[in-house]
């Protein structure tokens, strides 16, 4: 068990660096996927929020990963079942993944940033919000040199 926690903070630790494979040609564009499945905002609410975030790090959302360069994109991915005991609760999960378009399969990178639990309305959209910030500050530390010196 000891060389397991060891290994899986190994590996943590080294995913917390910007990775190479984040970098882009031109990183103020950025597609997104947002998918929907049960939650209980719309899926333009989830989009409108991704974007949001994008916009605050002055990045340019676009919908279509054909326009970007290098087919790179970043997906998130909600998924509710509404908890009929509990009224106004969901079991959610919220994902949010970089990937890449890629012939004949696309292609997710590794680093996942991960929210799953039995979550509230604004519960899910405020998790969106955070795992989309993190993946984010990782992609604007690869493209923008921002560590601190």
């Amino acid at each position: 068990m000891a060389v397991f926690c060891a290994l899986l903070l190994l590996v943590n630790s080294a995913l917390a660096e910007p990775q190479e494979w984040m970098k882009k040609e031109n990183p103020g564009v950025l597609a997104t996927v947002v998918v929907n499945n049960g939650c209980p905002d719309s899926e333009e609410t989830y989009r409108n929020a991704v974007a949001g975030v994008l916009v605050r790090s002055r990045i340019r959302p676009v919908e279509s990963v054909n326009e970007v360069d290098g087919y790179f994109y970043l997906q998130a991915e909600l998924l509710c079942y509404e908890i009929p005991e509990v009224a106004g609760r969901y079991a959610a999960s919220v994902s949010v993944t970089f990937g890449r378009v890629s012939v004949p399969i696309d292609i997710a990178f590794p680093r996942r940033r991960w929210m799953m639990g039995t979550n509230s309305r604004d519960s899910v959209l405020d998790g969106l919000i955070k795992r989309t910030e993190a993946a984010i500050s990782d992609y604007l530390k690869a493209n923008f040199d921002l560590q601190a010196k």
